[in-house]
């Protein structure tokens, strides 16, 4: 994981990459993502076990706490 210094577009979820914000390349791509946009697999806390997991869509929550419901909003 690195800060991105510069603006760009996100290759996971086509949003802007900010100055400050929080990325890693993509393994099969090449391409920059926000940590968030990894795949669990390949993110750095994927062998974490005190990651939370949902009660009601049964995913890892991401760092921000987010988890598969919040997309249903």
């Amino acid at each position: 994981m690195i800060t991105a210094r510069f603006t760009a577009r996100c290759w996971g979820c086509h949003s802007l990459i900010l100055d400050g914000d929080a990325i890693e390349r993509e393994a099969e791509t090449g391409q920059w993502v926000h940590l968030d946009c990894l795949p669990l697999s390949q993110h750095p806390d994927a062998d974490d076990p005190n990651r939370e997991v949902c009660p009601v869509c049964h995913t890892v929550r991401t760092v921000t706490g987010a988890c598969m419901c919040d997309e249903e909003a």
